[in-house]
């Protein structure tokens, strides 16, 4: 996941997991990890997270499928378009 601006202002921006494809409904989120620092970010327990950037800067997230931390409602997946989309 990348986020680069260009413009000579702080500015937050939002990446939202709906919009990647990855509804609340499927159980699955990202394990996020930092490309450049190797910090470890953690999992979004949310439809969505915010990245600060400041003037001309970039980020640039590793981010790996994992189980949302409140799946355990037995929640319906199509499970042969995951695989798809994991492998």
């Amino acid at each position: 996941i990348g986020f680069f601006k260009d413009e000579n202002e702080t500015r937050t921006l939002l990446f939202d997991l709906r919009e990647a494809g990855i509804p609340y409904q499927t159980g699955l989120t990202f394990d996020i990890t930092d490309a450049l620092t190797g910090e470890h970010v953690g999992i979004i327990d949310q439809d969505s997270f915010y990245c600060k950037l400041p003037e001309h800067g970039c980020k640039i997230y590793i981010a790996e499928f994992a189980e949302r931390k409140d799946s355990s409602q037995n929640l319906q997946t199509d499970k042969t378009f995951w695989n798809v989309v994991i492998n």
